[in-house]
């Protein structure tokens, strides 16, 4: 008595977990492969809507080269940079308020952002240092 008329439908069967597999392995070797890359951040400030704010932004290229950007605005404000680190000092122009930094790295594949760092003040004149790679 046979129990498999033929051996085809196992034979399809490897053959799919084995192209699957490829499918999904390949991509992911290719990016180990690679090499690093520069990753996108959003660097976004929130608190106390209309609060003045100064500082800068430092952002660290793949090649080690350092770029700063002075920042002088008003709360809310949201910028993206492109870079192996980033890292922000922020400093509340005003004695009332609240001053919130969240840096946020952007996912594989542009899919959103993950937040990766955040830091607040609500002190006087108070200072917000963070930094993120």
């Amino acid at each position: 008595m046979k129990l498999f008329s033929s051996s085809k439908p196992i034979k399809r069967a490897w053959l799919i977990v084995l192209v699957a597999t490829a499918l999904i392995a390949f991509p992911m070797a290719c990016n180990s492969v690679s090499g690093p890359i520069e990753t996108t951040y959003k660097i976004r400030i929130s608190g106390t809507i209309g609060t003045p704010f100064t500082g800068s932004v430092d952002v660290t290229s793949l090649r080690g080269k350092t770029t700063s950007e002075a920042k002088d605005d008003r709360i809310p404000a949201e910028f993206t940079v492109d870079g192996k680190y980033v890292s922000a000092v922020i400093r509340k122009q005003s004695a009332d308020g609240d001053l919130k930094i969240e840096i946020s790295k952007e996912r594989l594949l542009g899919s959103g952002f993950n937040p990766v760092a955040i830091a607040r003040t609500t002190a006087p004149y108070g200072v917000v240092r963070v930094s993120a790679n």
